[in-house]
């Protein structure tokens, strides 16, 4: 089978290897679809790459053989996967803190990712679809995902005010999960005008640039002492930016690492009470997974996460597909491989 491995900075190939077995638990899935995220195009150019896997995590597939013990799903159906595989046995798997599993492993970093023509996974991080839906909306539960677990993480309440400060795919989705959560006002900011049209599309009520004065002007002027819930979604936002613009006792969602953190930052953020949530992937609360939440978000219609996709490519210009993701400039967000 034809499988994209990184060989160096800006150097994917396809090579050739041999269709994975699977056990009694596992089933192989066939991708028809795998996306590139952020991750994937920081590694695209980095000189400490993991060359011996496939790449890509955001992937919709097919079911194309059943292990003997697998149950509820069979040959032929339409799959999204969780990438991130879990034990379902260790003390945070049973808390239903997946994402902190003892024995985790990520596909396209332990184990063999999305930018290949068959992945072998086990039944447990794999979710049936209804018949007749499309891969490219089975590979938009990954994003979205991300944008409800860290929603639910911060406990936002009906009516609250979200900012969320860059709008890559990440930020766009949790600009969606917001507004199907029930949020109030969603401001946000964008580097780029493509991304200020879509975050629009998705839910803002108000995009503005990423000049800190520009944010902090228009956070405080439309809101009455600053927002609920800051999602820091970019790498480039400083945290005392987002101090800035929280009211007393705010809750700050960290999904990337920020800037340089500088302790008079921090010293206004013990002052004003902020709140800080690390937010890494999704997992289960209340007794429901977050995939489970995109998963109905998206069939209902009530979340529409396509407009996201600006590019697709074939997988044998894999090469092409990854160098318009890491143009951001020229417009893309969401590039996707076909298959």
């Amino acid at each position: 089978m034809k499988t994209a491995r990184f060989f160096g900075p800006r150097d994917v190939r396809i090579i050739e290897t041999e269709i994975p077995p699977i056990g009694e638990n596992d089933v192989l899935l066939k991708v028809h679809v795998c996306g590139i995220c952020g991750g994937d195009s920081r590694q695209y150019l980095s000189a400490t790459q993991r060359q011996d896997e496939a790449p890509g995590h955001e992937i919709g597939a097919e079911v194309w053989r059943v292990g003997k013990a697998v149950k509820g799903l069979n040959e032929g159906d339409a799959v999204c996967v969780e990438p991130w595989v879990y034990c379902g046995e260790c003390d945070e798997c049973l808390k239903g803190e997946t994402n902190h599993c003892a024995h985790r492993k990520f596909m396209s970093y332990h184990l063999p990712g999305g930018l290949t023509e068959y992945i072998a996974a086990p039944a447990h991080v794999v979710y049936k679809m209804p018949e007749g839906t499309s891969y490219e909306l089975c590979l938009l539960v990954e994003p979205l995902s991300v944008g409800v677990h860290t929603l639910r993480r911060c406990g936002l309440k009906q009516g609250e005010t979200v900012v969320v400060l860059g709008l890559g795919t990440i930020g766009l989705s949790a600009i969606a999960a917001a507004r199907y959560l029930g949020a109030g006002k969603i401001i946000a900011s964008a580097k780029y005008p493509h991304q200020a049209a879509l975050g629009e599309e998705l839910g803002a009520d108000l995009v503005v640039g990423t000049g800190e004065n520009d944010i902090i002007d228009n956070v405080l002027l439309n809101t009455e002492r600053g927002a609920d819930i800051v999602i820091i979604g970019s790498m480039g936002v400083s945290i005392g930016l987002g101090v800035d613009i929280l009211k007393n006792g705010g809750r700050m969602a960290l999904l990337v690492a920020p800037r340089n953190i500088e302790p008079e930052e921090l010293g206004k953020a013990i002052g004003k009470e902020i709140v800080f949530f690390g937010c890494d992937a999704y997992a289960a609360m209340e007794g429901k997974r977050d995939y489970e939440i995109s998963i109905e978000a998206l069939l209902s219609g009530k979340v529409k996460l396509a407009p996201i996709v600006t590019h697709r490519f074939p997988l044998m210009q894999v090469k092409d597909a990854f160098e318009a993701a890491v143009n951001r400039a020229e417009g893309a967000v969401k590039v996707l491989v076909t298959f």
